[in-house]
């Protein structure tokens, strides 16, 4: 074999090695972002004050497991029964440590009537607490909306 058919093939094998590694980088990439392990896993949700006074707090166990922890933007609703929205929050998270088996997380929300004008009193009943979190990770920006919701009863 003369050396320039050996050099060329030496140079066809390595272009072809280079378009096999970007194809394999490109793909994994998809892989990474498509198909991934969410940044926390959600199995439920337990109410242990199931009825409180408005002015009283609401608390709440989730049962997840952490994969990664992403500071995260955590937006609440608290709807009653027909879905009307009675109070919202926006508030910082994301700040409970990684887990390697699934744990309570508790959470405590104090539900009281809004000074601002905005929402009228909060009247007896059953109201549902539900959340959705933009979770900012290593990987991109993540919406969460697989949090479980929690009902329970404002009594007077």
């Amino acid at each position: 074999m003369s050396p320039r058919r050996r050099r060329i093939e030496f140079i066809l094998t390595a272009t072809l090695g280079v378009f096999a590694f970007i194809a394999t980088m490109v793909m994994w990439d998809w892989v990474r972002h498509n198909i991934r392990t969410p940044p926390i896993e959600w199995y439920g949700v337990e109410v242990t004050t199931p009825a409180i006074r408005v002015g009283g707090t609401l608390k709440l166990l989730y049962d997840a497991k952490v994969n990664e922890q992403c500071p995260s933007e955590v937006r609440a609703f608290l709807t009653d029964a027909d879905g009307t929205t009675k109070r919202r929050w926006v508030t910082q998270g994301g700040y409970t440590p990684v887990t390697y088996d699934r744990k309570k997380i508790p959470v405590s929300i104090q539900i009281t009537n809004d000074d601002s004008g905005l929402f009228p009193p909060i009247p007896p009943g059953r109201y549902l607490y539900m959340v959705s979190v933009i979770r900012f990770c290593r990987g991109g920006i993540i919406v969460d909306t697989d949090v479980p919701s929690a009902v329970f009863d404002i009594v007077e």
